[in-house]
C-alpha cells in the first residue's frame, strides 16, 4: 500500500504576532508544517506500520527552505519526500 501525504508550511502558531499597519506581520516567524498534515503523517505512518509492504510518501510545494520540513517528515517515519518547486509558492492558493 503506498500512502500520499501532502505536507503545507505555515507560520508557526506558538509565536505571538504583532499586527503592523492593519496587517500581521508574519515575515520574521519561521514556518513549520501544518500542525493537521503533522496528524495526517503520524496516521499514515501507524497505518504504514500495522500493514507490511506499505510506505508513507510526502510531497510539498515550496522553495528550497520546505527541504528542512521535509526532512522533518523523514526524520518521523515517512519513506520518501518530494518537493515541487516553485519560487513563487507564496502567492499561489
Amino acid at each position: 500500500m503506498n500512502i500520499l501525504v501532502f505536507i503545507k508550511e505555515v507560520p508557526d502558531d506558538s509565536v505571538a504576532v504583532s499586527v503592523k499597519d492593519e496587517k500581521a506581520d508574519i515575515e520574521n516567524i519561521t514556518p513549520v508544517v501544518n500542525a493537521f498534515d503533522t496528524y495526517s503523517l503520524e496516521m499514515a505512518v501507524r497505518l504504514k506500520e500495522a500493514n507490511e509492504d506499505s510506505q508513507v510518501v510526502v510531497v510539498s510545494i515550496g522553495n528550497e527552505e520546505v527541504k528542512n520540513s521535509l526532512k522533518n517528515c523523514l526524520a518521523v517515519g515517512a519513506d520518501k519526500a518530494y518537493l515541487v518547486k516553485n519560487d513563487d509558492y507564496k502567492k499561489l492558493d
